[in-house]
């Protein structure tokens, strides 16, 4: 089996989006690269960023030499949502990858922990779609094997992979994973974050630019 790992920065176009990718966390770290890293350093490995935004040449200047980045945005309208970034990201998998696991770019909740339970699920039932399931019900991470990815990559506007979840639940596997349910949509929920995850912040964007 080869699973192809995925990172999604921000699936709808907006300038917060673009920032937030940026935006430091507690740990000092830009937030896209701090959910890049715990995947990383689990049973999956090292991910694919995928760069979704129209105006995103900084993020990739300063991830690029740390992952391997996707830049999807050239094929992308404005208006183009997460559905929009979830074809295009399977649309580049390779012809020998047999499943494909998407994790949203703002999840920063997600531990080494939640990965491997969710590896060891994955390996014993590998025909399964295997998914976080937690009070904001299923959502990434996925795992999609290869016999779903012409349905991922109809996908287009606002409706991600979650509508294909509702649509398919004899073929899901859901793992509860309580952490899946913590993301990030807005400075103020960063700063949240923050304050509960106090470390010295290192200089990077700051609350007042995210604000702006």
């Amino acid at each position: 089996m080869r699973c192809e790992c995925f990172v999604l920065a921000a699936g709808k176009s907006s300038r917060f989006g673009d920032v937030k990718s940026l935006a430091l966390t507690a740990k000092g770290d830009a937030l896209l690269a701090e959910v890049a890293t715990t995947l990383s350093n689990s049973p999956f490995g090292k991910p694919t960023l995928v760069l979704a935004q129209p105006h995103i040449s900084h993020i990739s200047k300063a991830l690029s030499d740390a992952f391997t980045t996707l830049d999807i945005s050239e094929g992308l309208s404005p208006e183009a949502g997460l559905g929009d970034s979830i074809a295009a990201t399977v649309a580049s998998v390779r012809t020998d990858t047999t499943h494909a696991l998407l994790v949203l770019g703002d999840q920063i909740g997600l531990t080494n922990d939640d990965y491997r339970g969710l590896w060891h699920a994955f390996n014993a039932s590998p025909e399964k779609i295997h998914c976080a399931i937690s009070d904001a019900g299923l959502s990434p991470p996925v795992i999609f094997p290869r016999a779903y990815f012409d349905q991922l990559r109809q996908l287009s506007g606002e409706r991600g992979a979650k509508a294909l979840l509702n649509q398919l639940p004899e073929a899901v596997q859901p793992f509860a994973m309580a952490s899946a349910a913590i993301d990030i949509d807005t400075p103020a929920q960063l700063a949240r974050w923050n304050q509960q995850h106090s470390v010295s912040q290192k200089e990077g964007v700051s609350h007042d630019q995210l604000n702006h």
